[in-house]
């Protein structure tokens, strides 16, 4: 094995492997459904066998009665997660008449009608099966929901924290090194507000040499 051989095989040694990673692995573990939250799913899928109309008015008010908490169990389950939905609204509603959040979709009637139809196409099959008579069953489908929705609900989130809890490491190893940096808060925390040094440009940690900016 030749020296450059050598360094590649150190190299590649020392790659991250974010699928061993505890806290990228962590986010993708999801915790059963207590019985509150199951019992919203179970009134929502009461709701959602009504036509669009009937169903957007009992599916507000379970939203209002529940709070943003319950919002987002029912966008998770349909597919949905909290950004795109928002997105979504803000093209075919204009962005003027979209909700600014997830937490106040209630207060949207396209919002609510837009959560309906993806509800009623992920719950269409068991309306057909006819697996309400059976709460144990129908509970059971909605946990099976759970654990399948969630990667997909929280990537977003874990994408934006994996890269913040990136900028940490650097931080710590540069701090290891004593070089100077800032934020210095961002040694203790992963998400602090960026920097921004010269003009409209913002940094996410630089390093000043005799008080002049000169890593970025």
């Amino acid at each position: 094995m030749n020296d450059f051989e050598t360094k590649q095989k150190e190299f590649f040694r020392y790659v991250w492997d974010h699928t061993v990673d505890p806290f990228v692995v962590g986010f993708d573990i999801r915790r059963a459904l207590n019985e509150t939250e199951r019992e919203w799913l179970q009134q929502a899928y009461l709701v959602c066998q009504a036509n669009v109309e009937s169903a957007s008015q009992g599916l507000k008010s379970l939203l209002e009665r529940n709070g943003a908490f319950c919002t987002a169990l029912l966008l998770q389950i349909s597919g949905l997660t909290r950004n795109r939905i928002i997105s979504d609204l803000k093209a075919s509603v204009g962005t003027d008449v979209a909700p600014k959040s997830y937490e106040t979709l209630y207060k949207s009637e396209a919002g609510v009608r837009y959560l309906v139809r993806r509800l009623q196409k992920v719950l269409e099959p068991l309306y057909q099966s006819g697996i309400e008579r059976n709460s144990e069953l129908l509970w059971g489908v909605f946990e099976s929901l759970n654990q399948a929705t969630y990667p997909g609900y929280i990537r977003q989130e874990r994408a934006k924290r994996q890269g913040h809890v990136a900028e940490q490491r650097l931080a710590d190893l540069m701090h290891g090194l004593g070089v100077p940096f800032e934020p210095a808060a961002k040694l203790e925390q992963a998400i602090v507000q960026d920097i921004i040094p010269i003009g409209a440009s913002e940094f996410v940690i630089i390093v000043r040499i005799h008080k002049e900016p000169r890593v970025f």
